[in-house]
């Protein structure tokens, strides 16, 4: 199994994307188009490769790692386990349909968000 400080870079590599491709208005966001959509598919990937990096980890303990199990026993902030949850119903949404974001949310939260993916992330690294 690869070590969370790849995996970690991976996340930053996309945050870093989604960092770069946002412009500073709303007005700027909502005629993206096709760079909207990347931003988009940068927040998507992101949840998936640290939750797939938890339950591997977790299932080579033994642990039962089904259904969003493993985050139970992540030791970190009640606070990032939260918003890691909240990231993977997000991914979901994405996944199912990005025509049906609310991109104002999305904008007007962003860098609420970014502040709580830099804490969670930093979590991850000193647990794992």
């Amino acid at each position: 199994m690869e070590d969370f400080g790849s995996v970690a870079e991976k996340a930053r590599v996309y945050r870093n994307q989604v960092v770069e491709n946002m412009p500073e208005t709303f007005e700027k966001f909502s005629k993206k188009g096709l760079e909207k959509h990347g931003i988009y598919k940068a927040v998507e990937e992101t949840p998936k490769i640290l939750y797939s990096y938890a339950e591997k980890y977790f299932d080579e303990q033994g642990k039962d790692t089904r259904s969003q199990m493993v985050i139970q026993f992540l030791d970190i902030s009640e606070e990032s386990k939260k918003f890691l949850r909240e990231l993977l119903g997000f991914r979901t949404f994405l996944v199912a349909d990005y025509d049906g974001i609310n991109d104002k949310e999305f904008f007007e939260n962003f860098e609420e968000n970014l502040t709580k993916f830099d804490k969670l992330l930093e979590e991850l690294e000193n647990f794992f």
